[in-house]
């Protein structure tokens, strides 16, 4: 999927470093104590390689509504990705492909704190193609299995979703003593697996890290979705392999 891509000279060309204010670098990636300690605190410093593999995609994919959950650097590459495809695209597909409010990135976060930094980051002229929402998350289950869940999820029906939230620190509650509020858990989220029924085909789902969140997913989903690990970029995406419902999502797929 990212063979083709040269990470540096892609973040240089789309002028990735003008826009977050930081030249290309190789990030390591954070020790799970310090996250455990920064989590919530503090904002952390662009990975360049992750954001210009979500730049990619969504160019790549020509990605119509993009749903993020957990803001930051991320909104600002997507919002970024979003703005060029519809500046590219919008006339392609006016009156072929059935979409409301297209070209438009939805996000989702728990932290106020993270989104009025990003509404603050976020250049004027991508605020007309950026929702924000903030919402609690609680501990519950699916299928009987322990995990984390949103209250508040924009209404929206996503061709591509970025996963890096919520942190497993903000979801709140226990069930028999178990609680989402330890150094050694990693986080486990059901608000994809609720809302998979109401997904297209070739809907297309980025986690960052979050391996074991993946796996999870990778269980519990109930459709045809093909599954990838990328170990060394530390990512998994899935894709539903369907397909298309009729005329309107053909167009959809064509496109």
């Amino acid at each position: 999927m990212f063979e083709e891509l040269k990470y540096q000279q892609y973040y240089e060309e789309n002028e990735l470093d003008k826009l977050l204010g930081h030249p290309y670098q190789e990030l390591d990636s954070y020790a799970p104590d310090y996250v455990f300690q920064i989590d919530g605190k503090s904002p952390f410093m662009p990975d360049c390689d992750d954001l210009i593999r979500l730049h990619y995609m969504i160019r790549k994919r020509r990605v119509i509504t993009a749903l993020e959950f957990g803001v930051g650097w991320s909104t600002i590459t997507m919002a970024h990705a979003m703005m060029r495809n519809r500046q590219e695209y919008s006339g392609v597909i006016e009156g072929k492909i059935r979409r409301e409010n297209p070209f438009h990135l939805y996000c989702v976060d728990t932290e106020l704190k993270y989104l009025d930094i990003t509404k603050k980051n976020l250049p004027k002229e991508f605020h007309e193609v950026v929702t924000f929402c903030e919402s609690e998350a609680y501990l519950t289950t699916f299928n009987d299995r322990v995990c984390g869940k949103l209250k508040n999820v924009p209404n929206v029906c996503p061709d591509f979703v970025y996963s890096d939230g919520p942190s497993f620190m903000s979801i709140k509650g226990t069930i028999d003593g178990i609680s989402m509020n330890h150094m050694d858990r990693t986080i486990i989220t059901a608000d994809l697996l609720h809302m998979e029924p109401l997904f297209l085909p070739k809907t297309l789902i980025l986690f960052d890290g979050q391996t074991n969140n993946a796996r999870f997913h990778d269980n519990n989903f109930q459709r045809n979705w093909k599954y990838s690990h990328f170990i060394d970029e530390d990512i998994s995406v899935f894709e539903l392999m369907e397909d298309s419902l009729g005329p309107y999502n053909f167009n959809q797929l064509r496109f």
